[in-house]
């Protein structure tokens, strides 16, 4: 029991403790919210958007725009922030890192509002809010279900249950 118990806390501290690893996040490009997006092509009307997002407190964040390499460091509650100067129209390659994470896209610099497979990122373009889902009943059914197993495990295993179970 004591050893299922051990392996069931070193899971658990390795799990959670990978779970928050990643803090490698790109927050806006240009103004644009742009957090838990995931796209690999990003476009920006203007030039030279600012890059703001989050990482470890205090790390380096490595960026690499086509050729260009440039260095920003987080601040102690992980914020950082770089603004490019050397940003012409076109396409550029964006690789951003830090320690062992890194994200890479690509980024459209336009004159005019330009898109490439739908996405868009303008300082007019609103953030879209997702639908509410779940509700009180459903977290409240799971809820009651979780504590009535645990009450049924705890049950058999102090031996209220086991003569039910057992074979005469």
């Amino acid at each position: 029991m004591k050893l299922r118990l051990l392996i069931f806390l070193s899971f658990f501290i390795f799990a959670v403790s990978s779970a928050q690893a990643a803090t490698l996040k790109i927050n806006s490009i240009g103004g644009v919210p742009v957090t838990n997006q995931t796209f690999s092509y990003w476009t920006h009307t203007g030039s030279n958007p600012s890059f703001v997002g989050v990482a470890s407190p205090s790390a380096s964040i490595n960026l690499t725009i086509g050729t260009t390499s440039a260095t920003a460091t987080a601040g102690l509650d992980g914020a950082w922030r770089y603004d490019p100067t050397t940003l012409v129209a076109g396409e550029h390659a964006i690789a951003v890192s830090s320690a062992a994470e890194s994200m890479n896209f690509t980024l459209l610099i336009a004159t005019e509002a330009a898109t490439k497979g739908g996405v868009t990122a303008t300082p007019s373009a609103a953030p879209k809010t997702l639908p509410q889902s779940g509700g009180l009943s459903s977290t409240l059914l799971l809820l009651t279900a979780g504590l009535g197993s645990l009450m049924a495990g705890s049950l058999w295993y102090a031996g209220v249950y086991r003569p039910l179970t057992e074979e005469n």
